[in-house]
Order: C-alpha cells, then sequence, then structure tokens
C-alpha cells in the first residue's frame, strides 16, 4: 500500500500508471482478436477490427494515465480533509471522479473532433469516451478508498500501539521509582543506627552505600546479573557490618550467567526482604543462600523462615512490585516458594539473544 499522504504525487503516478497500462493492454488484446472472439459458425460477426496502431495505442495509453492522475490526485485531495467525516468524504470523491470524468471525456472528444473532422460521429465517439472514463473513474475511487480506509485502520493500530506503550512505559516507571525510595529509606535508616553505635563501621559503611548510590543513578530499565550481583554484595557488606556473625550470605552463582540480564534492584530485594522479615540474634542468626540454577536458568534467594514477632504482615509490596515489573519488562514471572521452616524466591535470568527478540511494547 503506498502512502499517499506523504507523497501524493508519486502515488498518483504509479497507480494511475498501472491502471492505464492493463486498461490498454485490454484495448490491444480486442484490437487483435475481438473478431475471431466474436466469430458465430466460422464466420465474423459484426465490422471488421480496426487496424493496430502504435501511434493510436500511445495516444490511447497518454490519455487514461492522464486521467487517471488527475483522478488521483483530486481523490487524494478530497480524503485530505481532516474536517469532513468519513462518509461525507465518500459521497464527495464519487461525485467530482464522475463530473471530472465527463468533462474529461468531453474536452478529449471534443479535441479530437476537431483535429480529425469528423463531427458527424460526434455522439458515437463520445458515448466510447464517457464509458471508458467513467470506468477509469469507477477504478480510481475504488482505489483510493481501499488506500484511505486501509491507512486509517494502520494510523488506528499504531496509535494504539503508541498509547500502550506509553501505558506500560508509564506503569514500568512508577513501579520502579517506588522501590529505589524504599531501598534508599532503609539504608539511611540503618546508617543512622551504626553512627551512634560503631563509627568505623559507619564510615566503612558509607563506602559501600556510596558505591550503590552509583549504581543507582546510572541504571537503566535492565542490567547484566555481574552488575546487580555486585550491587547485592555491597548491601552484603553493609548489612554484615550492621549484624556481624548473626548474618551469613552465601553467593553461589556460576560465572556463566554473568552477561545475563535481570531486573535492577531484584536480587537485593529478595535479600533485604530475608533480613527485613526475620529474626537475626546471636541466638537465632540468619542464613541466606543466592545461587543460580543451571537447568531452569534462575537464580533462588533461599532463607530459613524465622519471623519477627513484631514484623506484622508487610503487605508483600517488594515481591508484587517486582512480579510486576518482570512482567512488564521480559513478559515472565517470578516465582514464590513457601514452605513451613522455608522460604525461597526464583526469579528468571534472560540470555542476551532472547532478550533481543523481547517486544517490550507489549
Amino acid at each position: 500500500m503506498y502512502n499517499y499522504h506523504r507523497n501524493p504525487i508519486k502515488t498518483g503516478l504509479i497507480s494511475a500508471a498501472i491502471i492505464s497500462v492493463l486498461l490498454n493492454l485490454f484495448f490491444v488484446i480486442m484490437m487483435l482478436y475481438g473478431n475471431t472472439i466474436a466469430m458465430e459458425n466460422g464466420r465474423p460477426c459484426g465490422p471488421p477490427p480496426p487496424r493496430f496502431s502504435p501511434t493510436f495505442t500511445l495516444l490511447h495509453t497518454a490519455t487514461n494515465f492522464l486521467l487517471a492522475f488527475l483522478l488521483y490526485e483530486l481523490n487524494f485531495f478530497v480524503f485530505a480533509f481532516h474536517s469532513i467525516q468519513n462518509r461525507t468524504k465518500v459521497l464527495l470523491s464519487v461525485c467530482t471522479s464522475v463530473v471530472a470524468a465527463v468533462a474529461f471525456s468531453l474536452i478529449c472528444s471534443y479535441i479530437n473532433i476537431e483535429i480529425n473532422g469528423m463531427r458527424r460521429d460526434f455522439h458515437m465517439m463520445v458515448r466510447g469516451t464517457l464509458f471508458r472514463d467513467c470506468f477509469i473513474a469507477i477504478l480510481v475511487n475504488l482505489s483510493t478508498q481501499i488506500m484511505y480506509w486501509q491507512r486509517k485502520q494502520e494510523q488506528s493500530r499504531i496509535e494504539n500501539e503508541i498509547l500502550k506503550a506509553e501505558n506500560l512505559r508509564s506503569k514500568y516507571e512508577a513501579l520502579r521509582n517506588q522501590l529505589d525510595p524504599h531501598f534508599l529509606f532503609n539504608s539511611l535508616n540503618t546508617l543512622n543506627g551504626l553512627i551512634a553505635s560503631n563509627p568505623a563501621s559507619a564510615q566503612e559503611y558509607v563506602q559501600h552505600l556510596s558505591a550503590m548510590f552509583r549504581y543507582t543513578l546510572n541504571q537503566t530499565d535492565v542490567t547484566t546479573v555481574r552488575e546487580e550481583l555486585g550491587f547485592t554484595r555491597s548491601y552484603c557488606n553493609m548489612m554484615q557490618i550492621r549484624y556481624g556473625d548473626n548474618l551469613k550470605i552465601e553467593m553461589a552463582t556460576d560465572p556463566e550467567y554473568d552477561d545475563y540480564k535481570t531486573i535492577p534492584f531484584s536480587v537485593q530485594l529478595l535479600v533485604e526482604n530475608a533480613i527485613k522479615h526475620n529474626v537475626i540474634t546471636r541466638k537465632h542468626p540468619l542464613s541466606i543462600t543466592v545461587m543460580t540454577v543451571p537447568v531452569e536458568n534462575m537464580l533462588v534467594v533461599r532463607n530459613p523462615i524465622q519471623p519477627k514477632l513484631d514484623s506484622g504482615a508487610g503487605g508483600g509490596f517488594g515481591l508484587k512490585n517486582l512480579s510486576e515489573r518482570y512482567k512488564l519488562q521480559f513478559h515472565q514471572d517470578i516465582r514464590v516458594n513457601s514452605s513451613e521452616h522455608l522460604f525461597e524466591v526464583a526469579i528468571p535470568l534472560i540470555k542476551p539473544t532472547e532478550y533481543e527478540g523481547i517486544d517490550n511494547r507489549g
């Protein structure tokens, strides 16, 4: 389909050329074989066919091309009006096409008669050219309407896709912006407690926090597993400064997955949730395991369930947030498994080649 709104002259020229060539092929076939086709009982029926004339054929082709081109440009002009309803556009294009075709036919017939001096054949010539030109007008009008409605459907589809993509992007940004302050607020609260109790550890904590801020400020919608694990290690170091030997975090990840894709703050969020919702004391130390699962291409964060008495339900905001972000970005979901004594969350790791093929517009 040609986009006549971008280049109406080019579209008109191409379309007019197609129509004129097809019509004149039909015209030449009828000139050469029309009498044979009309034979009855082996004898020719009607007057003998006109002798083939290349000059007449070229003139006929040029005339058809000129009419078709003028009608296309006229129809493009009518359909370009945005203030007119579609039904009115169709009616107006049909009327203008017929009027223009009749006027063009009369003018060409008059010029032909004046040049060749065939005044007595005026009515027969007008009937022939009028039928031909009205037929061209019908073809032009139908093809223009097809192009117009196809373009309307395509434009509507594109607009819907744009709105859908913008909606998903806005939703994703809202989810991400909700999570960032959540992490920063908890980090600053921890730092406030360390400043009073252990200034040396607070200074080391600030260094790790600074490295984490750089990661946060430079972050995009998607990150690599290598970068996310580096960010998580900084967070784990900060937490171990705070809890000492009462917190053990084991990182058992395969370097094979370093270049795989994941959501920023995903692994760190799971470790943070484990620390937030479980008791961490000398009597009840907390052990967190971060590991990759090769068969499923997933990363799992696992911890024993040691619920705090005053922690409350928590609402599951972090996991819901992460789940929504995975659905929007990768069209996949996280997996949560909870038993009486063990809690684990598995997040998909996306191959770089698979990520390139994902349609992030939804």
